[in-house]
This record gives structure tokens, C-alpha cells and sequence, in this order.
């Protein structure tokens, strides 16, 4: 057999061909690692969303509770409230009759008018009373109104359904528009992840002001 000599032309192509494939499995790796740290983050940011969504929920809940304490306090004030009505209001009647028997016997002037003081005292205090009933009855529908309300958030945060676009497919010039508006309203320092190094060209990084690394 004859014995074929490789020539140094021949093996700069050769040695170049080997770099250029090499160039092409660096690349794939290198498309690969972004596409991993892309999944990364959106783990993140699903877990962090999660995390602030439980935070939400768990802070209604603490404010329901506190309603429901203002809420028995102000019932059982109310509760009280009406007992003491119900007590000036026995107490008034038993004293217009201590004062119509006074004024049918032959008592003097002067008991007769302190029982109308009595009685006129009795009167002041149950006005007061009914006021403070009427504001009481007002503060608790107000506080039923911001509970209904809270339960109302709450059922609302707990059907919220948070999208998962981990395999979701979107055009790249999608992508890079969405990257150009997040970096055009940064004001502090900026990571991004880009499928190639000449998508960088088409985010416009030299009119960002924020410190931006990719």
C-alpha cells in the first residue's frame, strides 16, 4: 500500500475544523447553562410570589382575628349598655311613682322636688346611654362591613392561581422586547440571561442607566 503523507495544509484544516466543532459544544453548553439558569430563576420567582402570597394571607387572617376581638368586645359593651338602659328604665318608673304617690299625700315640697331631680338625673344618664348604644351599634356594623370585606380578599388571594410558563413557549423578539422594557425602567443593578451573545445587540444596553450583568 502506498503510505499518504498528510500535509501541513491539510492538517490546519483538520485543526481547524476540530476548533470550529469545539466552538459549536462550547455553545451548546453554554446555551444549555443559561436555559437552566433561566428555570432557576423562574423557580425563584414562583417560590418568592408563593412566599409573599402565604405573607398576604397569613396578615388578613391576623386582621380577622383582631375584627372578631373588637368585635366580641363591642357586643358584650353593647350587652352591658342595654342592661344598664333597662336598669335607668326600672329606676324611672319606680321613681314617677314614688312621685305621684309623694304628690297625692301630704308631703312636703321639697322631698317631691328632689324625687323630679332624681328622676330628671335618671332621664340624662339614659340619653346618654342610648347615644353611646347608637354610636356602639354603628362602630360594630362598620367593623362587620371591613370583616365581610377581609373575608372577601381572602377568598379572593386564596383562588389567585399563579401561572406556570416554565415550558411555555414565546418568540424570542417577545422575550427581548419584554427584557428591553424591564431595563429601560431598572434603577438598580440588573441580571439577565440571554439565549446568545449577539441577542445583546438588540437590548440596547448603552442607553440603560442601571448596572446591568449578563
Amino acid at each position: 500500500m502506498r503510505e499518504v503523507k498528510m500535509g501541513e495544509d491539510d492538517r490546519d484544516r483538520i485543526i481547524r475544523e476540530l476548533k470550529e466543532e469545539l466552538k459549536k459544544v462550547i455553545k451548546k453548553f453554554e446555551d444549555y447553562d443559561l436555559i437552566i439558569k433561566s428555570k432557576e430563576d423562574l423557580t425563584n420567582n414562583l417560590t418568592t410570589s408563593l412566599n409573599l402570597k402565604d405573607d398576604q394571607i397569613k396578615t388578613m387572617i391576623d386582621s380577622m382575628n383582631l375584627k372578631e376581638q373588637q368585635l366580641d368586645t363591642l357586643n358584650k359593651s353593647l350587652e352591658i349598655k342595654n342592661q344598664k338602659i333597662k336598669a335607668l328604665e326600672t329606676s324611672i318608673s319606680l321613681k314617677e311613682e314614688e312621685l305621684k304617690e309623694l304628690k297625692a299625700s301630704t308631703v312636703n315640697k321639697n322631698l317631691i322636688e328632689e324625687k323630679e331631680e332624681e328622676i330628671e338625673d335618671c332621664q340624662n344618664k339614659l340619653t346618654i346611654l342610648t347615644g353611646e348604644l347608637e354610636k356602639a351599634d354603628e362602630d360594630l356594623e362598620t367593623l362587620e362591613q371591613e370583616n365581610e370585606k377581609l373575608r372577601n380578599n381572602l377568598a379572593s388571594e386564596s383562588d389567585i392561581k399563579i401561572i406556570d410558563s416554565t415550558f411555555r413557549k414565546m418568540p424570542k423578539a417577545d422575550i427581548l422586547k419584554k427584557i428591553r422594557e424591564i431595563l429601560g425602567n431598572a434603577v438598580h443593578n440588573v441580571t439577565i440571561a440571554v439565549l446568545g451573545i449577539n441577542d445583546l445587540q438588540d437590548l440596547h444596553l448603552y442607553e440603560v442607566r442601571s448596572s446591568v450583568n449578563v
